[in-house]
C-alpha cells in the first residue's frame, strides 16, 4: 500500500449503476460509449456506502468541458486532491476480486476520511488504481 498526494480536484461525470455489483462493466462500458474520446479523458469508479447498508457506485470519466453534463444528462462530482492510500492492480481484467480485497485493506487503515469515496483510477486497460482519502491532521 502506497500514501500518494492528489494535487488537484478532478471534476468528474458520473453515470450510477443500477446494481453493485453486478451492473459495474455495463456501465462503464456505457459511459465509455456516451463520452466523447479525448487522450486526456480519465476514467475512474467511485463507491461508498449508503446509510442502509449497500454501496452507491458510479462510473466516472473526467470532465474535460462544463457544458458536458448537461449535453450528456449526467451529474457532476469533484474527487477531492489531497493524501490517499492507493493499492495499484495490474492486469485487473484478470484479477477482478482484488479490485474489493484492496479496498477491505485500504479501509482498515485508522485514518481514512469518513466522508471520502473509495475510487478506482483506470489508468489504462489493464490497470487501475484503487485509493481512499485520508484525513488531513492540522496542527494545532
Amino acid at each position: 500500500m502506497e500514501k500518494v498526494l492528489l494535487s488537484e480536484n478532478i471534476n468528474v461525470l458520473c453515470l450510477p449503476a443500477q446494481k453493485f455489483p453486478d451492473t459495474i462493466q455495463d456501465t462503464h462500458h456505457q459511459l465509455r460509449e456516451m463520452m466523447p474520446m479525448h487522450p486526456q479523458r480519465r476514467f475512474f469508479g467511485l463507491s461508498q456506502s449508503r446509510p442502509d447498508g449497500t454501496i452507491g457506485y458510479n462510473a466516472a470519466a473526467e470532465q474535460l468541458d462544463p457544458t458536458e453534463a448537461d449535453i450528456l444528462g449526467l451529474h457532476e462530482y469533484t474527487i477531492q486532491e489531497g493524501r490517499y492510500y492507493q493499492i495499484t492492480i495490474h492486469n485487473f481484467p484478470e484479477k477482478m476480486n482484488e479490485i474489493a480485497d484492496a479496498f477491505q485493506e485500504i479501509l482498515k487503515q485508522p485514518d481514512i476520511d469518513p466522508s471520502g469515496i473509495c475510487v478506482e483510477w483506470y489508468v489504462n486497460d489493464r490497470d487501475v488504481q484503487c485509493m481512499v482519502r485520508r484525513i488531513e491532521k492540522t496542527q494545532s
